[in-house]
């Protein structure tokens, strides 16, 4: 069943929307609730539960089709974080990050033209779209550093934190209430991030690579930052824009950084052996694969139940312990475990306590516009 119906005034999104490559560009809330309307070309549809499937056979097998696609977006996540941690030694980052970018843009630009997309997007909307272009760049060369200085655990669960920042943000911008709940989670989420970080001056203990992994860690902070600022401005351009034009904006823009970065800047685009084929592949492949993961995440979380979405989003944290211990011997001390096993709970807990908090003003507001709509009507 179809529902459709206009869209809940100052909704609370999901904080689904940041994950450490990208943020979707339409909530989820607005693929729930219904709030999408005909124009925009997607079914909406409200799932009974935020963490069952539908007792409907086919709007079950639909959620467990997008549970396939979100599974197989964080999969591709994972591998692009991985090949870029592979080539850390070898390539600078931000080479990384032009060749990623160039393969989105172009990627990105086919795409409009196959679904008759103007790259541009809507006028009044295109200063907000460049500035999501910038900040989402921004974070994205943060991120490739990160994993070049720091594991792919570290840099993840640093990354996953990035509501926290999102909250408070959103908070002081667009007004979203700050709960005692929200507090409480940030707390203990910072206490597990000390674990994982491990500053010094509390464990007593040298860390590998004083400096290089500090300056590292403020990178993968000042990204998470970015990333929550990213999504913000998602929920300032709305549901209008076309996802495609998000992908040419910040494909343009981050290849613009990254050309800018590399050939006057801090480092120097290095050529790749040519003997060595498998290299140039797997360097060519993380645009395609960051592209594809973006598409299928945006497709999964039409239909999937929120909390289970949430989990299917914390399992990037396991995928990249799993990773990291497989293809770089990457093995975490007893307090890094910890720590983001406590981060992956406290933030699952903040995004359903946040859905929570969306359903109640929804559901008010959808009560309250039918006895606008009869005062309306009585006046007129």
């Amino acid at each position: 069943m179809n529902l459709q119906q206009e869209p809940p005034e100052n909704s609370i999104p999901s904080a689904i929307a940041t994950t450490n490559e990208s943020t979707p560009l339409l909530f989820q809330e607005q693929y729930q609730t219904g709030s999408l309307t005909a124009n925009s070309g997607f079914q909406s549809y409200r799932p009974q539960s935020i963490w069952s499937l539908s007792v409907n056979t086919t709007a079950r097998q639909k959620e467990v089709r997008s549970i396939i696609l979100l599974l197989a977006s964080s999969l591709l996540f994972a591998i692009v974080s991985a090949i870029v941690k592979y080539f850390g030694n070898e390539i600078p980052s931000f080479e990384i990050v032009l060749v990623r970018s160039i393969a989105q843009l172009l990627l990105g630009l086919v795409g409009c033209l196959i679904f008759g997309v103007d790259p541009l997007g809507k006028k009044g909307a295109r200063k907000w779209i460049f500035f999501r272009a910038v900040v989402n760049s921004t974070a994205l060369f943060l991120f490739y550093y990160a994993l070049t200085t720091l594991t792919l655990l570290d840099t993840t669960v640093i990354f996953f934190v990035s509501p926290i920042f999102r909250i408070v943000i959103a908070s002081g911008t667009l007004n979203e209430s700050y709960s005692a709940k929200d507090g409480f989670y940030s707390i203990i989420c910072f206490i597990a991030l000390l674990l994982v970080i491990k500053p010094c001056s509390l464990f007593n203990q040298q860390t590998i690579e004083g400096s290089s992994r500090l300056f590292g860690i403020s990178c993968a902070l000042v990204g998470a930052y970015m990333s929550a600022m990213t999504y913000i401005t998602v929920r300032k351009i709305g549901s209008d824009t076309h996802a495609l034009v998000h992908v040419v904006y910040s494909g343009f823009v981050a290849s613009c950084f990254g050309l800018f970065i590399c050939l006057f800047c801090w480092q120097e685009i290095v050529i790749p052996n040519y003997h060595q084929f498998n290299n140039q592949f797997m360097l060519g492949s993380i645009g395609v694969f960051a592209f594809l993961g973006q598409c299928l995440l945006n497709e999964g979380l039409k239909l999937t139940p929120f909390g289970l979405a949430s989990l299917i989003h914390a399992g990037d944290v396991a995928l990249a312990f799993l990773f990291g211990a497989i293809l770089f011997g990457e093995h975490p001390e007893f307090y890094t475990i910890l720590g983001s096993t406590i981060a992956v709970f406290t933030i699952t807990a903040i995004n359903v306590n946040g859905w929570h908090r969306y359903q109640i003003k929804a559901a008010a507001t959808t009560r309250r516009r039918p006895k606008e709509r009869l005062v309306q009507q009585q006046r007129e």
